[in-house]
């Protein structure tokens, strides 16, 4: 069956036609995806000539023509792989089928691919071959000769290629679509560009490089304020209709007394203090935009310190509980002991003139009613909400457009003078077009 001149080759169609070959598989692409890779190694076990040539640059596995545990894979399986820095002619030969390939970023890939792909001929493929995956070095004499029987072989697989040829310009295989422009649609793109300006290119460039440097950060020690944590009476059990005195009484219902200083609990507030220095370390404090700046290159190293912080919180939950236990039962006859002070000096009205035997009964029974009216947290109550919490979120467009935020990154030396500057005179110039 002819094969199509132009064609569409997806994930689906690259592995069908690596599963055909039979003798040779060679490739040259940008850089390798996953599902390539796997179809590759899968072929190692019928083709023994499999070879492969892309570009190793940082911005090709960033800008998404690749990936590098693909890579990996691929040397792990034993298939060659040779670099060629800034190529960007990409085609696939398996066996006599070859295709000259045009790929895309998966950026900006959508799942209905076009046509991307063209059929090469036979001479073009030796020629290609020669090129990128040259032969070890041999005697001119006989390396002469092999090139000759390589051509020799590829004019007569030639002859094929031309009667396909002329088949397919007779009978066309493919349908390309191509019609006058339509003036309609071209003005209804040209009206949403305007309405959402692309981003100009140098820009776009700038812009990406520093979101591959940095990240926003959020993080939050929840739970750790015990020592200012209170207790709630419910109003209805408070003896008083005067707010004032209410409120006098609440400032006095804190639940631990001076728990910051309990030996016992040390540990506990010293992790704050890790906490703390680990911000210090990692975080940078971007006021404009109520979050922090962390480098990605230090993410790794701040993520390993964070994850022993959160392990040490699991472990300290664990072994203070009991304590915490104590504290919460000693908590109660204090503010048992609060009570009585205070209602004994500023009893409510309907009991002041009691005798004192029973105003001293009384007063014992409206603590009691206190008391039994306050909910008090169990230990693990109170630390299960102990915890740390962080995200990560990416720096956009939007953010290099606010002139605040690229002051404050500058003044905090995340990006020099001259890099700000540069991305000013783009955006401005973005700015006056759109």
């Amino acid at each position: 069956m002819t094969s199509k001149f132009i064609k569409a080759i997806g994930p689906h169609s690259f592995h069908e036609l690596i599963n055909k070959a039979k003798q040779r598989i060679y490739v040259s692409l940008p850089n390798i995806h996953d599902e390539f890779a796997e179809s590759l190694v899968s072929a190692k076990s019928n083709v023994k000539d499999i070879r492969v040539t892309i570009d190793v640059s940082e911005n090709n596995f960033r800008n998404g023509y690749g990936s590098i545990d693909a890579v990996d894979r691929l040397k792990r399986n034993g298939v060659t792989i040779f670099e060629c820095s800034k190529n960007k002619i990409s085609f696939i030969i398996c066996d006599e089928e070859g295709y000259f390939i045009f790929p895309e970023s998966r950026i900006f890939a959508y799942d209905d691919i076009g046509s991307n792909a063209v059929k090469m001929d036979p001479l073009t493929q030796v020629h290609l071959i020669e090129y990128f995956f040259p032969a070890p070095a041999e005697k001119p004499q006989d390396q002469t000769k092999k090139i000759k029987q390589k051509v020799t072989h590829a004019a007569e697989v030639y002859i094929k290629f031309f009667e396909e040829t002329i088949d397919d310009l007779e009978e066309p295989k493919n349908t390309i679509k191509v019609t006058p422009i339509d003036e309609q649609k071209l003005e209804a793109v040209k009206e949403k560009l305007k309405e959402n300006p692309p981003t100009h290119p140098d820009l776009q460039r700038q812009i990406k490089t520093y979101t591959t440097k940095f990240q926003f950060i959020e993080m939050i020690f929840e739970g750790a304020n015990l020592h200012i944590k209170k207790i709630k009476i419910p109003p209805k059990a408070m003896p008083f209709k005067d707010e004032e005195i209410k409120q006098v009484l609440e400032t006095k219902m804190r639940l631990f007394d001076n728990i910051e200083k309990n030996d016992k609990f040390t540990a506990f507030f010293n992790l704050k203090d890790e906490i703390i220095e680990l911000r210090k370390e990692y975080c940078v404090p971007i006021t404009s935009r109520k979050k922090s700046l962390i480098k990605i290159n230090q993410k790794e190293e701040f993520k390993t310190k964070l994850a022993a912080l959160k392990a040490k919180i699991e472990t300290l939950n664990k072994s203070i509980s009991e304590n915490l236990d104590a504290e919460i039962l000693a908590s109660k006859q204090k503010i048992g002991a609060e009570l009585k002070t205070f209602l004994t000096s500023n009893p409510p009205e309907a009991i002041k003139d009691y005798q004192p035997n029973l105003f001293k009964t009384k007063i014992e029974d409206i603590i009691s009613g206190i008391l039994n009216s306050i909910k008090y947290p169990n230990p693990q109550e109170i630390l299960s909400k102990v915890s740390i919490k962080e995200n990560f979120y990416d720096l956009t467009f939007d953010d290099f457009k606010d002139n605040d935020f690229l002051k404050e990154i500058e003044n905090k030396g995340l990006m020099k003078k001259g890099e700000i500057e540069e991305l000013v005179s783009f955006k401005k110039a973005f700015e006056a077009k759109s």
